[in-house]
C-alpha cells in the first residue's frame, strides 16, 4: 500500500510539471494530495537570465544615492482573486514596511476554487502592497514590490 501511495505523489507531480500548473490536487476515498510549485520574484521589466536566477539588481545610475537598494517585485502566476488575509476575520499576511523571510506567504491566489499560496523567494522587506483584497489579478501584474534585505 505504501508503494501505491508514492506511485501516486509521483505522478501528481510529473503532471504539475508536464502542465506548467502552480498547484494541483489529487483525492480519492482514502487521501488527499496537493502540490504547490514555488512562486519566484523577478526584477521589474526584466526577464529571468536563468531559470535558477529569478532576482536580478538593477543598475544604478552615477546619480542615485549609494545607499538605494535594487527594488524586487512579486507578479501574479496566474490569473485569479488576490486575498490579502487569511480568512476575512484575520490580519493580513504582510503589511508596508514589514520584512519577510525567504518562504513566507505573502498572499493568497484563488483560481478554480483552489487558494495558491504565493510566497516570498527571498528575504525582503515590503515597500508597496499595489493590490486590494478580494481583487482580480492578471498573470503577470505586480502585486507587491520589494527591497533586498
Amino acid at each position: 500500500m505504501a508503494s501505491k501511495q508514492n506511485v501516486d505523489l509521483k505522478e501528481v507531480i510529473n503532471l504539475l510539471k508536464t502542465h506548467d500548473l502552480q498547484e494541483i490536487e489529487y483525492k480519492d476515498d482514502k487521501k488527499t494530495i496537493r502540490v504547490t510549485a514555488k512562486m519566484t520574484l523577478q526584477a521589474p521589466n526584466t526577464p529571468p537570465l536563468h531559470p535558477e536566477t529569478t532576482t536580478q539588481k538593477i543598475d544604478q545610475s552615477p546619480t542615485s544615492s549609494p545607499k538605494t537598494q535594487p527594488e524586487l517585485v512579486v507578479n501574479a502566476p496566474i490569473v485569479g482573486t488576490v486575498y490579502l488575509t487569511p480568512s476575512p476575520d484575520e490580519a493580513p499576511f504582510v503589511r508596508q514596511g514589514q520584512k519577510i523571510r525567504k518562504g513566507q506567504t505573502v498572499c493568497l491566489i484563488e483560481a478554480m476554487k483552489t487558494f495558491n499560496h504565493i510566497q516570498a523567494d527571498t528575504d525582503a522587506k515590503i515597500v508597496d502592497i499595489l493590490v486590494k483584497n478580494g481583487e482580480t489579478v492578471e498573470f503577470g501584474q505586480t502585486l507587491f514590490t520589494l527591497e533586498k534585505l
